[in-house]
């Protein structure tokens, strides 16, 4: 249903039209305002109902060609939120006084200082990646 459909059929009216002059813009001045910026949008489904999107946009290879990722703001928040929170117990971990050692199977992904104090290695290089 949608192959061969200008992509302006998935977006609600402001948005759909300006579409024309954004691509326009950008292929006249390279200047990127859209392109390679995530941005929320608001996405229109077939029943013509509403849904919010965050939108990113890339140049393929082919001029005139472009390729654009929609994630569901939901689903995009929840992926940033839980980004967030995996750096934040990744730092902690990292200032934990006791070993920390990660693993994926047997196999070592990370360890924090305290482990490589406590078993004698410089650097983290040395276990990462090990069999454990």
């Amino acid at each position: 249903e949608l192959e061969g459909q200008g992509v302006t059929v998935l977006m609600q009216t402001p948005e759909a039209s300006k579409h024309s002059s954004f691509v326009d813009r950008f292929e006249r001045t390279g200047e990127r305002r859209i392109i390679g910026k995530p941005r929320v949008v608001t996405g229109k489904r077939k029943d013509g109902s509403s849904v919010s999107l965050t939108l990113s946009v890339s140049p393929c290879a082919a001029p005139g060609e472009y390729i654009g990722i929609l994630y569901r703001r939901t689903e995009a928040e929840a992926r940033a939120k839980a980004e967030t929170e995996l750096r934040d117990v990744s730092t902690a971990l990292e200032t934990l006084a006791e070993p920390v050692i990660m693993m994926r199977g047997h196999t070592i992904t990370s360890v924090n200082h305290a482990t490589l104090e406590t078993f004698g290695y410089e650097s983290k290089s040395e276990l990462e990646g090990q069999g454990a």
